[in-house]
Order: structure tokens, then sequence, then C-alpha cells
């Protein structure tokens, strides 16, 4: 499941809005063990980048976003190309797709 994985958690992105049929501004990113999936209290929030790190806090309401397109943002998915080293970032938009590529460090 958690073949090639750089640590020990699980990532998950999604639009920024409190329904899964709304558009939205932003993309944001959540994380949690892989041992802890089902302790909602174990979640952290992706909150800024630091010194060339990501840090996260526990508290939803600190989140900012790792994506924005204003009006645009909706459903996503993210993908981990091993051959490549890239992680590959894709969200239906109004009018279309946008395709994101990232190399991981």
């Amino acid at each position: 499941m958690h073949h090639g994985a750089r640590d020990d958690y699980i990532y998950i992105d999604s639009h920024d809005d409190r329904s899964a049929y709304q558009i939205s501004d932003h993309m944001v990113m959540a994380r949690v063990s892989k041992n802890s999936v089902s302790d909602v209290f174990s979640y952290e929030y992706f909150t800024d980048i630091k010194d060339g790190e990501p840090t996260w806090s526990v508290d939803v309401r600190q989140r900012r976003p790792v994506f924005t397109n204003p009006g645009k943002c909706y459903r996503s998915s993210v993908s981990y190309n091993e051959g490549s080293g890239r992680c590959f970032f894709g969200a239906g938009v109004a009018m279309g797709v946008a395709l994101i590529s990232c190399k991981v460090a």
C-alpha cells in the first residue's frame, strides 16, 4: 500500500469547501500517520513552508492552501511516479483540467 513511501504518513488533498459539490478558490492538504487513519484527532493540516520544509498543525482552522486558482478548484488527484521521482497533481477546474508536476526531494 505504501511501497516506496518516503515517510509514515498518508497525504490527503482536497478543494477547500465544506461541500464536495462546490467549487472553491484553493486546494488544501492534510496528513495522518498510516497507523492512525481512524483517529480524527491525529490528522495534521498543511500551514506553510519554512526553511524549505512544510509545517503542519492539528488545528484545521490553521490550514493554508497548497494551490490557488480563484473559482476553479474542484475534484483532485495526486499520483507519484517512481520512475521520474515526480508527483503529479490534477484537478478538475471550470472549463478544463489543471495538471501540475513537482519533483519530490
